[in-house]
């Protein structure tokens, strides 16, 4: 497949999971949809891997349809050509703070409300979950309904990305296969680490008035996962050992130093290559 045949795909596969994300939602009864006093229309919050290419303000085409291109796997190469197939990627949110712009209050706009599943302080409107994404259908456990947002100008979203328990859900979960010494072997990372991420919207503050559906959607482009980072270079050095049945597990149990200073560039990776995009869907 050619580059811009692979960017176009990316392209269709991003929007068109915003738009089903959306009909879904849209279609179902909406947390806090009603009695919230003065509330916006119905947003959406989704994560996505994506594969090196961004939607633009301008590269938008809402009546194309993902289903035939939707991707069971997400290549991860790292700097020496070893890649990861990415069958499984999950983060864990526990909290997503909505990031107002520098002129709104955050107390001001949930004051008097009649009902509200959020809370707030001066720079934030803020939602609780704790929600499980699966970065390869922008869903998440439990599903993220479609809310309503207070009318105002967003500049971002903060994620509170951290283990839970009562989901059995590590922060940040990549889990697939991989070809290493003439053998297909399975890999799995685990992040428990604790981490607030801010993705800024990189236009100006985005208005949100009543009436209006919105996508929050956040593009993790899986080409940058492994940047400066070589797997290949860990195995083949013993730095990182395959377990008794040659496969990669890396987590809170292997805890050396060479497996901290990989997981530590690996989610740095990951949360850096996030690019936050605001979709008007009406």
């Amino acid at each position: 497949m050619t580059p811009s045949r692979t960017k176009y795909c990316m392209l269709v596969f991003l929007v068109g999971i915003v738009m089903i994300l959306s009909r879904c939602s849209l279609n179902d009864s909406m947390a806090g949809g009603t009695g919230v006093g003065n509330p916006s229309g119905a947003t959406t919050v989704s994560i996505v891997a994506d594969t090196g290419f961004v939607i633009t303000n301008d590269n938008r085409d809402a009546s194309v349809s993902p289903e035939k291109i939707l991707l069971q796997q997400i290549p991860i190469m790292d700097m020496d050509s070893l890649t990861l197939l990415a069958s499984s990627i999950l983060i864990t949110v526990e909290r997503v703070y909505f990031v107002l712009d520098d002129k709104e209050n955050g107390y001001d706009l949930l004051a008097g409300l009649d009902e509200t599943q959020f809370s707030c302080d001066k720079e934030h409107i803020i939602l609780d979950g704790p929600f499980v994404f699966n970065a390869l259908t922008g869903l998440s456990t439990p599903s993220f309904d479609s809310i309503q947002l207070p009318e105002a100008k967003y500049t971002g979203i903060k994620l509170h990305v951290l283990d839970n328990s009562s989901l059995e859900g590590h922060a940040i979960e990549v889990a697939g296969t991989f070809l290493y010494k003439d053998a297909t072997r399975t890999f799995s990372i685990r992040m428990e680490e604790d981490l607030i991420a801010l993705f800024k919207y990189k236009g100006p503050a985005f208005q949100i008035t009543k009436g209006d559906s919105t996508n929050f959607l956040l593009a993790l482009n899986a080409d940058q996962w492994l940047q400066y980072i070589s797997v290949k270079n860990y195995l083949d050095n013993n730095l990182i050992v395959l377990d008794q049945n040659g496969n990669l597990i890396v987590d809170k149990t292997t805890n050396t130093n060479p497996y901290k200073e990989f997981k530590k560039a690996f989610k740095s990776n990951i949360i850096k290559s996030g690019i936050l995009i605001i979709i008007p869907l009406n």
